[in-house]
């Protein structure tokens, strides 16, 4: 009986401890497939990438918020963001279909550039590259943001579900043209070094964009918090650290 009561007289002193701990804000990260930022793995049912380092990174910055990720799909993106699956995006940009959300766009993180990639032995028109005649046919991982890189009538366009698929279809010979993402095919390259034997960069062709967070602004984390929690990483060097990983350039 005596242990009985030091114990509870033990938990109301130490009771001001515990509800005085601080509750962490969690913050969701929403996320889909597109290396080298995301990358799932079917077979384990686990992401990864740059994202990911990301969030470790700001989680181990501070102790206000919590980064959780939360896996969408690049075609469902928008819609979980308007039912509220997640509140913050890493590496978009505001121009690829978010003008209507309720965002705002931090800093600029990442400078990424699209590719055109062809056959090796593709004899194509570069100067007529562009006109209806030709009627080219080229695969697109994401139509949102690559299609306004082609003209309106120059290209048979088509989409595929993984910018692997792309780089497939374009070297089996089944389009003309496959637009990726450089940040994907160049470390690919150095995986397969047999694919720059079969493909190659159509010249003068290599739009660059910029990649951002886009966070909502009704959400607890403010655009400008954490643009200064992407300072802070930069200034430390940890953010170029994550990038050097995926060879990625930081954009100035």
């Amino acid at each position: 009986m005596f242990q009985t009561r030091m114990y509870l007289w033990g938990l109301v002193l130490l009771w001001p401890l515990f509800s005085s701990a601080k509750q962490l804000i969690e913050i969701k990260v929403g996320g889909y497939d597109f290396p080298p930022y995301v990358t799932h793995d079917v077979s384990s049912n686990r992401s990864s990438g740059v994202t990911l380092d990301i969030i470790r990174a700001l989680n181990h910055l501070q102790d206000d918020y919590s980064f959780r990720f939360v896996s969408t799909s690049r075609h469902h993106r928008h819609a979980a963001f308007s039912r509220q699956r997640f509140e913050l995006i890493l590496f978009e940009n505001l121009q690829w279909g978010w003008q209507k959300f309720n965002v705002q766009q931090s800093l600029a993180l990442v400078l990424d550039r699209n590719l055109l990639l062809t056959q090796q032995d593709h004899d194509y028109q570069q100067k007529g590259l562009f006109l209806p005649e030709h009627q080219y046919s080229v695969v697109l991982f994401d139509e949102l943001h690559q299609r306004e890189h082609l003209s309106d009538e120059g290209f048979a366009v088509r989409t595929c579900s993984h910018v692997m698929n792309c780089v497939k279809l374009v070297l089996k010979g089944r389009v003309d043209f496959a637009m990726v993402n450089e940040s994907y095919y160049l470390p690919l390259t150095r995986q397969r070094p047999s694919i720059l034997e079969s493909l190659k960069q159509v010249e003068n062709f290599s739009p660059v964009y910029s990649l951002h967070a886009l966070v909502h602004k009704d959400s607890r984390l403010s655009v400008e918090q954490l643009n200064v929690f992407f300072e802070q990483l930069s200034l430390s060097g940890h953010l170029q650290q994550i990038l050097n990983k995926y060879q990625l350039a930081l954009a100035n």
